[in-house]
């Protein structure tokens, strides 16, 4: 999940939106991507980064990257989550930061037509309701992991208030 910094302005989240034939919807996710062979988790993430949204990795914010089980009852298929962080302000990125929410990447061969959506990061799970009001799918991986960070969001603010 990239995080996307700019010494200008507060956190946002790159998420992106493609059609998913098997819920007939444009789908709201993180970049993702199979596993290329031979390649380890951070290259493949820094290669879908980069082919879905045309940024590349500053840094990867952690290691803890344990298997996610979709839908253990049904399916053995298990995901890993990712945080990186995308600095803006860096020449590599200065086209792709320039693209804004305007730009569809993905490779035309793989036949994806892949929309970017940038939210901000005090907003991420705000934002994904909104998405879903407009008709969007939401990725359940996502939402449940901005319910997390609105959560601890709030936990933190209501600790502050109770100190003062």
């Amino acid at each position: 999940l990239p995080i996307l910094k700019r010494k200008s302005s507060p956190d946002q989240v790159m998420l992106i939106s493609q059609f998913r034939p098997a819920v007939g919807k444009y789908c709201i996710e993180a970049p993702a991507g199979l596993l290329g062979e031979g390649e380890d988790l951070r290259e493949t993430a820094a290669r879908e980064l980069l082919e879905e949204t045309g940024l590349t990795v500053s840094r990867f914010v952690s290691d803890d990257a344990g298997d996610l089980l979709n839908d253990p009852g049904i399916t053995p298929t298990k995901v890993k989550l990712l945080l990186c962080e995308v600095d803006l302000d860096h020449p590599d990125n200065k086209e792709a930061a320039e693209m804004g929410h305007e730009g569809v990447c993905g490779l035309a061969e793989e036949g994806e037509y892949i929309r970017r959506k940038i939210v901000p990061f005090a907003q991420f799970r705000d934002s994904l309701v909104g998405f879903e009001r407009e008709g969007f799918a939401v990725d359940g991986k996502l939402m449940c992991f901005a319910r997390g960070i609105a959560f601890g969001m709030e936990m933190a603010e209501k600790l502050n208030l109770s100190k003062s």
